[in-house]
């Protein structure tokens, strides 16, 4: 436990003070520059979700709500008027300065529905679920509807 546990110490770390962010405190994706993947959904979140539990640390675990929140802001499809039925609710790939794809992949829109489904997860199990984590859990529930 030691060995990963000191792994698991070195990420929160990094996620939580070393990692560049956007504007609205998404965590970046990229070590040198900021960028957001759909798929970092599935990645950071839920290890901060699990780390959160882990440690006793409920502040943690509203940053992976969060982080689920601020991704939704800045990768949701900006549709207009008349494609809206069609890509509601769903993501767009990557946005930043080096690898940006506006696509909207179904991998990365399911990636990050996992991603969310498993911090819900976190969050509805963790011992602290509280009346005001359950307007939290709703929310990821219908981000993570929306992105499938």
């Amino acid at each position: 436990y030691e060995q990963f546990g000191d792994a698991a110490a070195a990420e929160y770390e990094y996620l939580t003070q070393g990692a560049p962010r956007a504007w609205n405190g998404a965590i970046s994706h990229r070590v040198d520059y900021v960028e957001l993947w759909a798929d970092f959904i599935y990645m950071a979140p839920p290890f901060l979700a699990y780390y959160a539990v882990d440690t006793a640390n409920f502040t943690l675990l509203r940053e992976a709500v969060y982080q689920c929140q601020a991704y939704r802001q800045i990768l949701h499809y900006n549709s207009t008027s008349s494609d809206i039925g069609n890509f509601a609710g769903l993501w767009e790939h990557i946005l930043g300065p080096v690898n940006n794809d506006p696509g909207l992949w179904s991998t990365g829109n399911s990636w990050a529905a996992a991603g969310m489904t498993r911090v819900l997860a976190t969050l509805i199990k963790a011992p602290s679920f509280k009346t005001d984590d359950a307007t939290q859990a709703q929310e990821i529930l219908t981000w993570r509807n929306q992105a499938i």
